[in-house]
């Protein structure tokens, strides 16, 4: 895949490999492009050494129920919705809470 935006990305991540906002836009570009198994794996990253950066709990989420697995759609909504009341941020907290209502 020949992609500008993509390739500058992932040599800022080069510098600062565990930014969750590179790893977020990384993500993102790859899920634009079709290859979610790659977004869910930068994604994932993440969750795993970022759990505060409330914004990939609602895009994982909608990965996940995008890829059918909708058990794990729930759990990242929920937990969203829960970091979200924690940092007292309602706009974020709604957003989580609707993209879980239209799962249901």
């Amino acid at each position: 895949m020949s992609n500008s935006r993509l390739d500058k990305l992932l040599e800022m991540l080069e510098k600062q490999p565990r930014d969750p906002f590179l790893l977020y836009a990384v993500g993102f570009e790859y899920e634009a492009a079709g290859q979610d198994g790659l977004a869910m794996e930068y994604y994932s990253l993440i969750l795993q050494h970022q759990p505060g950066y409330l914004p990939v709990y609602y895009q994982a989420g909608l990965l996940q129920a995008n890829m059918g697995n909708s058990a794990g759609a729930i759990e990242l909504l929920n937990k969203g919705i829960e970091l979200a009341k924690l940092h007292k941020d309602k706009k974020t907290e709604n957003e989580l809470r609707m993209a879980l209502e239209e799962m249901e």
